[in-house]
């Protein structure tokens, strides 16, 4: 069975809400033998286990926000998000691609292509435009 690499890229923000400096994750790199795809947090929206995952690998990243489900009045939905380190706002896809300048690989995770690991991967790589949560 071949195993997926998850590389987890962060870059440094200020916060629209409260104007601190906080962290969020930028982008993701999955990789298994010849395929890779990128993604954001969003595309984590109908796989919530794995943020888990997710969190466990970045859990040294300094002033990082938290990742979970937050409900976006903008799009009247809950969605996987990024969050500011300190007073929890929502960051979106729109601060996110802003970010992307700026982000390093910050923990990387080497996972079985499995379960909703496999199903993930699967997804995206199928995804027309390489993402499966659409703003």
């Amino acid at each position: 069975m071949d195993n997926l690499s998850v590389i987890i890229r962060t870059a440094p923000a200020s916060c629209w809400s409260c104007g601190a400096d906080t962290r969020i994750v930028s982008s993701l790199l999955l990789t298994c033998a010849h395929e890779n795809t990128e993604c954001s947090v969003a595309d984590f929206t109908d796989y919530p286990a794995l943020v888990g995952e997710l969190d466990e690998a970045i859990a040294e990243v300094q002033h990082l926000g938290k990742i979970k489900a937050r409900f976006s009045k903008t799009l009247a939905r809950a969605y996987m998000s990024n969050g500011c380190a300190h007073c929890d706002a929502l960051f979106g896809q729109h601060f996110e691609i802003q970010t992307r300048y700026a982000e390093q690989d910050s923990a990387q995770l080497i996972v079985p292509v499995s379960g909703d690991w496999a199903a993930l991967f699967r997804s995206l790589l199928a995804a027309e435009d390489g993402h499966l949560f659409h703003f």
